[in-house]
């Protein structure tokens, strides 16, 4: 004796399925609920014959399901080759419009800099350079809530900024970060008590060398200006033809008639200058 399997039992189908969702099938399964978007305006459904001794029922086979309410029911009829019908019932309802309260971060990123964040803390130190205000890149959990950044101008030691999350609903979530910023490096040059003593001996050297240079430049410049006035002189008395003045003056080696003779003009210069 065959024994055949009752209706329930009999695969009929070995998939039912709605695009762009997943629905998850059981044979011994007749009625499935399907959850959509509030604003979803129809459904595509679907389902696949056990074998071809298997026929959908005429209008309630694989067909696209217009949802004219928050709920609507969607019949797919299967047969087999002794004509009994099996009916799978899929109950689309569109889930509540209520906005999203989600007002949390997913990630916050800052440039030049290593953030670790996380959702349960609210508040962190930041430690930075000389920057004046900072780079950041904030991801949040749902793209539907928004942020801002407050305060990340004019940073100094001890200045805060603030992370203000506001959800679709308009729930708030804020995040604080206190910035303490490192201590600048002194660049003053310390010096060892050798190189300031090799500095002060350049130095001292240095103004020696000056000094001296200053000097032998003095000694030049009066050196040159006496030539030059007794030149100048001796051109006044060679004009004046005042030989008598101008060999009382010192400078005997000129004579400006060139009628002396040397023992004379000898004696002459003796005389004027003992």
């Amino acid at each position: 004796m065959v024994t055949r399997p009752s209706k329930e039992d009999e695969e009929f189908i070995t998939q039912l399925s709605a695009k762009g969702y997943n629905i998850k099938f059981e044979n011994t399964k007749s009625d499935y609920i399907l959850k959509v978007g509030a604003k979803t305006s129809e459904v595509e459904i679907g389902a696949t014959l056990a074998s071809n001794k298997y026929s959908f029922v005429t209008s309630y086979g694989p067909r696209i399901i217009e949802l004219k309410g928050d709920t609507t029911e969607a019949l797919i009829k299967v047969k087999n080759q002794a004509g009994t019908i099996k009916t799978y019932k899929i109950t689309i309802i569109k889930e509540s419009s209520s906005l999203s309260s989600n007002a949390n971060i997913k990630s916050i990123k800052i440039e030049n800099y290593t953030f670790d964040f996380d959702n349960n803390i609210s508040n962190y130190d930041l430690t930075i350079g000389n920057e004046d205000r900072l780079n950041f890149e904030v991801t949040l959990e749902d793209p539907k809530a928004k942020y801002e950044i407050i305060g990340n101008q004019n940073l100094t030691n001890g200045s805060q900024i603030v992370i203000r999350v506001t959800a679709e609903d308009g729930s708030i979530n804020v995040f604080t970060l206190d910035v303490v910023k490192k201590e600048t490096k002194d660049d003053t040059v310390c010096l060892n008590d050798d190189q300031n003593k090799a500095i002060n001996f350049l130095m001292g050297f240095g103004c020696g060398v000056l000094l001296m240079t200053l000097i032998f430049i003095a000694y030049i410049c009066n050196k040159k200006g006496k030539e030059k006035q007794k030149e100048t002189k001796q051109e006044i008395y060679k004009s004046n033809n005042n030989e008598e003045e101008f060999l009382y003056e010192g400078y005997p080696e000129y004579n400006v008639n060139n009628n002396y003779e040397q023992n004379n003009y000898s004696n002459y210069y003796n005389q004027n200058n003992n």
